[in-house]
């Protein structure tokens, strides 16, 4: 790759990949993020493909994880319905955001630089305008942004996120503060358990990450953190109370940890011990600090556009059923330096990469869509599902499809 110099908008995992892999390449990278503070406080538990797990860390990338071996379905009373054979590596969102931003060097990362507008000229160049001033001479603009790209909006007004209906409750534990009442969950975790919880119109998913430990230690027993997150059919008309916090103010799609009031706290808790067995809940009361996502869907029709480009939530918001939208924008940051590997024409390359990138998404967005209805929308009884039951509903789920994370074959 002939030296580039590259601009990206967004500090989050998709743009600090996409730095470290041109950076690795030999381009002049400069991100800009919008936040002043670190955002290592987002995001939670992460399903990273053993294989992609092994490229970042051979790729210098120092990035720890814990092998998961099979996800268990139970039901309202505690009883193991399905299990089925996994192969991940379970991560965490502030493990990957840290393990990127340290292997970028100072300087690279302006925070507190939000982007104000970009636009591309006649000749398909990318100029960007941050602070008030425009910053032109980029040989490839990366849109980065995340679900409220300012990218995405510049270069494809109307192209916005749908929420779908539902949100996530999610938290972080300790793993030596899970209470009694989780202790056989907690065993089937330390085993290399997913817990996989079925309810009717709902579902929730527990699995063990990496604590907030340097190094090693993360992954140490005892230092690790239990990630839990059930999913909850909220109307559209009730999403805005949802995502109110203690101090009255109305987030637009997630509230952060921190800043759930009392009432809903208490609220959630009821709702999903009407629906989950009493692992589950305990896991839930026991957290501190449980925070709110609504899910959104959304796919660009174009990721490619002159020498600009959007990867990761900026092109694809992608329902959290078939993966990670992290691990979406990774492989988005690992093709692109691929299709610009020896290229002398940035857009040409941009376009071969779009025509590999989006179709791929294009197909997960899909994916993630029927399993979201299958879970969230369609009413089973799952209690009453034998082996053949659950077979039979997750080929129809898939439809051919497959998950990074599934073996396919069935443990019994």
């Amino acid at each position: 790759m002939r030296q580039l110099r590259v601009g990206i908008v967004g500090g989050s995992i998709g743009g600090l990949a996409a730095a470290w892999e041109l950076r690795r390449q030999g381009a002049e990278v400069t991100v800009r993020e919008r936040s002043a503070h670190r955002l290592e406080g987002r995001g939670a538990g992460i399903m990273l493909d053993p294989a992609l797990h092994g490229y970042l860390t051979q790729a210098g990338l120092a990035l720890h994880g814990l092998p998961v071996t099979r996800r268990l379905a139970i039901g309202r009373n505690e009883r193991i319905l399905w299990t089925q054979a996994e192969g991940p590596m379970a991560t965490s969102w502030a493990q990957l955001h840290g393990a990127l931003r340290r292997a970028l060097p100072d300087g690279v990362t302006l925070a507190g630089c939000p982007v104000e507008a970009v636009r591309l000229g006649e000749d398909g160049r990318a100029t960007l305008v941050a602070g008030g001033a425009e910053v032109g001479g980029l040989d490839l603009l990366v849109g980065a942004d995340g679900v409220e790209s300012t990218v995405r909006r510049c270069l494809l007004p109307g192209t916005e996120p749908d929420y779908v209906g539902y949100a996530i409750v999610r938290g972080l534990l300790p793993e030596d503060a899970v209470p009694a009442a989780a202790a056989t969950a907690l065993r089937q975790l330390r085993e290399g358990a997913i817990l996989y919880y079925l309810a009717p119109r709902a579902h929730a998913i527990v699995y063990l990450v990496p604590g907030t430990a340097e190094g090693a230690a993360a992954v140490r027993p005892g230092r690790r953190l239990v990630n839990w997150g059930w999913y909850a059919n909220v109307d559209a008309a009730d999403l805005p109370d949802l995502l109110t916090d203690h101090d009255g103010r109305r987030h637009h799609l997630s509230l952060p940890p921190g800043a759930m009031p009392d009432t809903l706290r208490r609220s959630l808790e009821a709702r999903a011990a009407g629906l989950f067995p009493d692992s589950l809940v305990a896991l839930t009361t026991a957290t501190e600090r449980p925070f709110v996502q609504a899910i959104t869907s959304c796919i660009a029709p174009r990721m490619a556009l002159g020498t600009a480009c959007l990867v990761g939530d900026a092109a694809h918001l992608i329902r959290p059923h078939a993966g990670s939208g992290a691990i979406a924008a990774l492989q988005d940051a690992r093709a692109l330096v691929e299709a610009l590997a020896g290229a002398d024409d940035v857009t040409a390359a941009l376009q071969r990469w779009e025509a590999v990138r989006l179709p791929a998404c294009r197909a997960l967005h899909d994916l993630a869509d029927r399993l979201g209805i299958a879970h969230q929308v369609e009413a089973n009884d799952w209690e009453a599902f034998s082996e053949a039951n659950f077979e039979a509903w997750w080929a129809a789920a898939m439809q051919g499809g497959r998950l990074y994370f599934d073996k396919g074959k069935r443990a019994g």
